[in-house]
């Protein structure tokens, strides 16, 4: 501590001396969060980098030859532009409540993934602790640096839409989509048409669905060359399901052959989009682990406060049960096509993490979309006042997030209930079980009013210990009338 103090007091003094009184415009050396200005918070970050107290990440603006480290004159350049109150360069942020360039509104952000998660911030420099991948293939997931997250940003403080300023920071219009009613088709949904599938080791379960949505629309920036078109989706949904019926020959021809006999319903299901809360509002811890779920009235609630965690947060902005976009730039979207594998342990009981993977390329009105929703089941027959608020906890399903794509989304699961070799694969082919998605019209998406007539995402994911059918993957398309 003593060190820190000396070190401070010699770099503020020796600012002092060299400081030049007119303002000036400039690169600004310290400018850790992008906000046109250096801090007095800015410049204890870079001391305490010296000091090795705080990582690199914290302040990489303040290292300006790029050696990894903050040196004594780095700090003095700082101070220096401090005192004289320069005027940075610097692009305008989204997020920090300054409405600039080619911003319609900013009402600031969340803090995502540390100590003080939940709370609102302008500035990165407001959120303690770890932020969350924006993008890339660990979209979702704890990070301490942009390094953690190849090929995107770790960002603390995240603006997000559905209250009328989208996420990146346009002005939101709010369009309602009706979903094209699922058909079922054998042991699945046919083409075109929206629903899930549950995939057992032992049944193949089809549920149609139909229903509404609310979205709010954002739209693209002039400078943003990709023109990306960011959405969420609000938690109004209004789905209807069939119940489950007589599935005896799907069971036998889908189900390596096991013997089993239905009769009369089987079953009900449930399926309701939910508002995921999560300690820190992440979909993944830094190791890869999903992030515990405090999301009240579903299984799986946990406390944060109690198992010491970042408090519980909303993963996708306070209401909403999605964040999406849509690429309506002419150079499309690479990394469409989503693959998920999963070994659930087996005879041993170690499972093992979520593996998720992206490939491929996708054309003009391609897009992606992290879709959180629980699958309820009722057992027997279907009472007449199912898939309601009312419904008990036990019946409610675990919430989940699913990557959902405009390509192509496939699953696999090995190992499962407990047993070596038995995998929920495709019997007929040997091959994941996948959905295919459909992109958007841009013309129709950025007319007045917008229309997300065609557009369907596909999804896929793996759920262990489902209640009564054990683990499970999931396949579902939402296609847009």
């Amino acid at each position: 501590m003593q060190r820190l103090r000396t070190l401070a007091t010699s770099v503020l003094i020796s600012a002092a001396l060299l400081a030049v009184v007119s303002p000036r415009v400039s690169a600004c050396t310290g400018n850790c969060d992008s906000t046109c200005s250096v801090t007095v918070d800015q410049i204890i970050s870079m001391v305490n980098i010296t000091v090795g107290a705080v990582p690199i990440s914290a302040c990489r603006a303040g290292d300006t030859n790029g050696d990894g480290a903050i040196t004594i004159e780095e700090i003095t350049a700082a101070v220096g532009d401090a005192i004289n109150d320069v005027v940075c360069r610097c692009s305008p942020r989204c997020g920090d409540e300054q409405v600039t360039g080619t911003e319609e509104c900013d009402d600031g952000g969340t803090c995502i993934g540390g100590p003080n998660a939940g709370t609102h911030c302008t500035r990165e420099g407001n959120c303690l602790g770890n932020g969350v991948c924006t993008d890339g293939a660990k979209i979702g997931t704890s990070c301490a640096a942009d390094s953690d997250c190849p090929g995107a940003a770790c960002q603390r403080c995240r603006p997000f839409g559905g209250d009328g300023c989208a996420a990146n920071c346009t002005t939101e219009v709010e369009i309602w989509t009706s979903l094209v009613p699922g058909i079922v088709e054998g042991p699945g949904i046919k083409m075109g048409t929206t629903g899930a599938v549950v995939h057992g080791d032992v049944l193949t379960i089809p549920l149609g669905i139909a229903g509404a949505r609310r979205i709010w629309l954002g739209h693209p920036r002039s400078d943003d060359p990709s023109v990306r078109i960011p959405y969420v989706r609000a938690s109004f949904y209004s789905y209807h399901p069939p119940p489950v019926s007589t599935l005896a020959g799907f069971a036998r021809r889908f189900s390596q052959n096991r013997d089993l006999a239905w009769k009369g319903t089987l079953a009900c299901s449930c399926v309701r989009e939910v508002v995921l809360k999560t300690c820190g509002g992440t979909l993944f811890d830094a190791d890869g682990a999903a992030t515990a779920s405090c999301t009240a009235g579903f299984l799986g609630e946990q406390d944060c406060l109690a198992l010491r965690l970042p408090p519980c947060t909303p993963v996708h902005g306070p209401g909403n049960t999605a964040t999406g976009f849509v690429v309506c730039g002419e150079s499309g979207l690479d990394d469409v096509d989503l693959q998920v594998a999963q070994d659930a342990g087996g005879n041993s009981g170690m499972t093992g993490r979520m593996k998720i993977a992206f490939g491929g390329h996708g054309p003009m009105g391609s897009g992606l979309v992290l879709d959180s929703s629980a699958i309820g089941l009722h057992v027997g027959a279907c009472p007449y006042a199912y898939c309601r608020d009312t419904d008990p906890i036990s019946e409610r399903g675990i919430p989940t997030t699913s990557f959902s794509t405009t390509g192509m989304a496939n699953a696999v699961l090995t190992n499962v209930n407990g047993q070596d070799g038995v995998d929920i694969v495709n019997p007929n082919a040997g091959e994941p079980y996948f959905a295919q998605g459909s992109p958007a019209n841009c013309s129709a998406l950025q007319a007045s009013p917008p229309s997300l007539s065609g557009y369907a995402t596909a999804g896929a994911y793996t759920l262990l210990g489902f209640p009564t059918f054990g683990d499970i993957v999931v396949t579902d398309t939402f296609v847009t009338q």
